[in-house]
C-alpha cells in the first residue's frame, strides 16, 4: 500500500509541477513535463550539496502539489488553461507512467555495469541520504542517479525497477515535447507518434534505454531535445530557460557531459553566427555594396546580437559553475586500489597535452604516421569503426558515416522539397551546425580514447557504438520532430502520411527489446534472477554472519571474476562492504615474476587491513599461491573464515565461520 501511495504522489507532484510551469509559460503541458523533472533534479542536487537529500525531496514534493492544487483552483474554469493541461501528451505519459509502474515491477538486472556502480551509486544513495558514499571504487556526476534517488526515496523504497523506472520516465519526458507539433483533434496522428516514441529508443539498440540504467540513452535524448528545442521554440526567453535547464542536467549526467556540453553551445553558437554570415551577404545583394564589412558595421552586427552573446556567456557561465561544484564536492573523495590492484590503467598517454592528442588525429587522418604506435593504432581503429557495420538501426546494419550520409542525404530532400522558403535558410544553418557537432563529437571521443582510457580499450575502442550512438539519437530526433512538423503543414492524406511513417519505424525497430521490457518482462525477470541465484544466496548468508564493521575480503576465481563479484558486492549493501580485488592470475606480469615480495604485502594486508576473508570461489593457483600464508588450510567456496591474528610476526590463521 505505501508503494502505491508513494508511486501517485510522484506522479501528482510531476503533473503539478508541470500544471504550474505550464500556466507560468502559457505551454501545452507536453513541453513542460521535462522542464519540471530537470527543476527538481537540480533542487535535489543543491540539497544534496547541503547534506538534506531526504529533506529536499519532502520539499520539493510538497511545493509541487501545493502550488499545482492553487492553480488549479485559481484556473478551474480558464478554457484556454484548460486546453493547455487536456492534451495528448499528458494522456500518453500518464498511461506511459502507469504502464512502466508494472512492467518494472520487482526488476532486477543482468546487465554487470550496473553492479559496477550504477545500481550501487542509488542503493548507497538511497540508504545513506546522501549524495556520495566515501566507499564508491569510483566517481562519476549525480545524474540521473539523484531522479532514481527522488523515486526511491518517495516510494520508500529500494529496487532496481524503480531505478530503471526512473530513467524510462526521464526519456519519455524528453521525447513527449513531439506532441506539440500535432493538432490535438488528429486522433490517428497522436496514436502513430506514440508508436513512433515508444520505438525511437529501441531503434539505437546499444544505449540500453529498456535494459539498463546507462546514461547514454539519456544523453543522446538530452541532445535532441537540445537540437529540437534550438530549431522550434519561437519565445526566445523560455528557448534560454530550457537550454540551460537541459545543459545543467547533461553536465551532470556523465563525466564527458561537461565536454558534450562545451560542444553543444558550440552548436548553438555555430547555428546563430551562420545565421549573421547569411544576412550580411542578403544585405550585400540588396544594396550591390561588395565592400569589407567596416568597423562600424561590424559593431552594429555585435550590438545588434548583443542579446544572444549575452545568453551564450550566462550558459557557459552557469555551465561551468555546474562543473566545479561537483568538482568541488568529490575533491575529497578518493578511489581505493588494493597493493595487487591495476584494474584502472593509465591512458595511452596520460601525459601527453590535449593539443598533441589533437595533432595525432589530425595526422593519422591525412595518412601520416605517429611516433607513437599506440597512437596511431588507435587513430586508425577508429577510422576503421567508422566505416564498419553496426546494428546502429537494427536491423538495418550501416556504419557511422553511412548514417551521416543517409542523414545528409534526407535532410537535403527535405530541404529542397518541404521546407518553405522562409524557413529554409533556419533548417540549413541548423543541420550544418549539427553535422559540423558530429565531427567535433566524434574527436572529441577519439581524444578521451587517447588521454582517458586503457590502452586496451583505447586501441580497440570498446565501447564506441554506445558512445557514438548518443549523438546520433539527437540527430534521429530532431529529423523525426522535423518530418512531423511537415506532415501538420498539410492536411492532405495526412493519415496515410503517419500510418507509412509508422511501417517504416517498425521495419527498422527491434521490437524484441520492448517485448523484454514490457509484455514478457515477467520472463525475462524470473531468468535473471534465476542466474543471480548463487550470488544472491552467497550475500543474505553473508549478511547474517557479519555486521557492517566487518572489513571482509574477497576471494574470487570465477572465470567471469568481475560479473560475480561486483554483483556480490551490490547485494551486500548496506549490511556489509567489501572491496574489490585481482584475480589471481599465474599468467600475470605481477604473479608470474614474483620474488616473494607480493605475497609478503599482501599477507601484511589482510594482517593490517581486514577481519574476515570470504572466498566465493577458488582455483588450484590460488590454493597453492596462499598455503604458506594461510598455514597450508585449504580454502573451500562459499565460505567466510575469519582472520585470527597473532601479535608475533603478524602472523594469523583462518577459522571457518559456520
Amino acid at each position: 500500500m505505501n508503494e502505491i501511495i508513494g508511486y501517485l504522489t510522484i506522479y501528482i507532484s510531476i503533473l503539478f509541477g508541470s500544471i504550474s510551469i505550464s500556466n507560468i509559460l502559457n505551454k501545452r503541458i507536453e513541453s513542460c513535463i521535462i522542464l519540471d523533472i530537470f527543476l527538481k533534479l537540480i533542487l535535489l542536487y543543491i540539497f544534496g550539496l547541503i547534506g538534506q537529500l531526504y529533506i529536499g525531496t519532502i520539499i520539493i514534493n510538497i511545493i509541487s502539489i501545493i502550488i499545482g492544487i492553487i492553480i488549479i483552483i485559481k484556473n478551474r474554469k480558464n478554457d484556454k488553461f484548460k486546453n493547455n493541461i487536456l492534451t495528448t501528451g499528458m494522456i500518453f505519459f500518464t498511461i506511459i507512467y502507469f504502464l512502466f509502474i508494472i512492467f518494472t515491477y520487482k526488476k532486477i538486472s543482468n546487465v554487470w555495469d550496473e553492479y559496477s556502480y550504477w545500481s550501487v551509486a542509488c542503493k548507497k544513495m538511497f540508504y545513506s541520504n546522501q549524495l556520495l558514499n566515501p566507499n564508491l571504487q569510483v566517481i562519476y556526476p549525480p545524474f540521473p542517479t539523484v531522479l532514481q534517488y527522488y523515486f526511491t526515496a518517495t516510494i520508500g523504497k529500494y529496487s532496481q525497477g524503480i531505478e530503471l523506472f526512473a530513467n524510462i520516465i526521464l526519456g519519455f519526458s524528453l521525447l513527449i515535447p513531439l506532441f506539440e507539433r500535432i493538432k490535438k483533434n488528429r486522433k490517428i496522428s497522436n496514436i502513430c507518434l506514440s508508436i513512433i516514441i515508444i520505438c525511437i529508443p529501441a531503434i539505437f539498440q546499444y544505449v540500453l534505454f529498456y535494459q539498463a540504467i546507462y546514461v547514454d540513452s539519456i544523453l543522446g535524448m538530452l541532445i535532441g531535445y537540445i537540437f529540437y528545442q534550438l530549431y522550434f521554440e519561437k519565445n526566445n526567453n523560455i528557448k534560454c530557460i530550457s537550454l540551460i535547464l537541459a545543459l545543467i542536467v547533461l553536465t551532470l549526467t556523465k563525466i564527458t557531459g561537461f565536454y558534450i556540453a562545451i560542444i553543444l553551445i558550440g552548436v548553438i553558437a555555430l547555428n546563430k553566427i551562420i545565421n549573421i554570415i547569411q544576412n550580411i551577404k542578403k544585405d550585400k545583394e540588396n544594396k550591390k555594396d561588395s565592400e569589407k564589412i567596416s568597423k562600424e558595421k561590424l559593431i552594429t552586427i555585435l550590438k545588434n546580437n548583443r542579446k544572444f552573446i549575452l545568453n551564450i556567456f550566462i550558459i557557459v557561465l552557469i555551465i561551468f559553475l555546474t562543473y566545479f561544484s561537483w568538482s568541488i564536492y568529490t575533491k575529497d573523495y578518493g578511489q581505493y586500489k588494493d597493493v595487487i590492484e591495476k584494474e584502472y590503467q593509465d591512458g595511452i598517454d596520460q601525459h601527453q597535452s590535449v593539443i598533441d592528442a589533437l595533432k595525432t588525429i589530425i595526422t593519422t587522418i591525412f595518412g601520416s604516421n605517429n611516433d607513437t604506435v599506440n597512437h596511431d593504432t588507435s587513430n586508425r581503429t577508429l577510422l576503421h569503426s567508422l566505416y564498419l557495420n553496426y546494428s546502429i538501426i537494427n536491423p538495418v546494419k550501416i556504419s557511422i558515416v553511412s548514417f551521416a550520409f543517409i542523414y545528409i542525404i534526407a535532410s537535403l530532400i527535405i530541404y529542397k522539397f518541404f521546407i518553405n522558403k522562409d524557413n529554409k535558410s533556419k533548417f540549413k544553418n541548423i543541420i550544418i551546425s549539427i553535422l559540423i557537432g558530429l565531427i567535433v563529437y566524434t574527436a572529441f571521443i577519439q581524444l578521451a580514447y587517447i588521454t582517458k582510457f586503457g590502452i586496451d580499450e583505447a586501441l580497440r575502442h570498446a565501447s564506441i557504438d554506445r558512445y557514438i550512438n548518443t549523438y546520433l539519437l539527437g540527430m534521429f530526433i530532431f529529423l523525426i520532430s522535423i518530418i512531423l512538423e511537415k506532415f501538420e503543414e498539410s492536411d492532405k492524406n495526412i493519415r496515410f502520411k503517419y500510418i507509412i511513417a509508422v511501417i517504416i519505424i517498425l521495419m527498422i525497430t527491434p521490437l524484441n527489446i520492448i517485448t523484454d521490457a514490457t509484455f514478457a518482462s515477467g520472463n525475462e525477470n524470473a531468468t535473471t534472477r534465476y542466474y543471480l541465484t548463487p550470488v544472491i544466496n552467497a550475500a543474505n548468508c553473508l549478511k547474517e554472519k557479519l555486521n557492517s564493521n566487518d572489513r571482509v575480503y574477497l576471494i574470487n576465481q570465477e572465470a567471469d571474476k568481475k560479473v560475480s563479484s561486483w554483483q556480490l558486492k551490490y547485494f551486500l549493501v548496506p549490511k556489509v562492504e567489501i572491496k574489490m580485488t585481482r584475480k589471481f592470475d599465474k599468467n600475470l606480469e605481477e604473479f608470474k615474476y614474483s620474488d616473494g615480495t607480493l605475497k609478503e604485502k599482501w599477507k601484511k594486508l589482510l594482517y593490517d587491513e581486514y577481519d574476515y576473508i570470504y572466498v566465493y570461489k577458488t582455483d588450484e593457483y590460488f590454493n597453492e599461491f596462499s598455503k604458506d600464508i594461510f598455514k597450508n588450510t585449504t580454502v573451500k567456496n562459499y565460505t567466510l573464515y575469519k582472520i585470527e591474528k597473532e601479535n608475533i610476526n603478524k602472523e594469523f590463521k583462518l577459522i571457518e565461520v559456520n
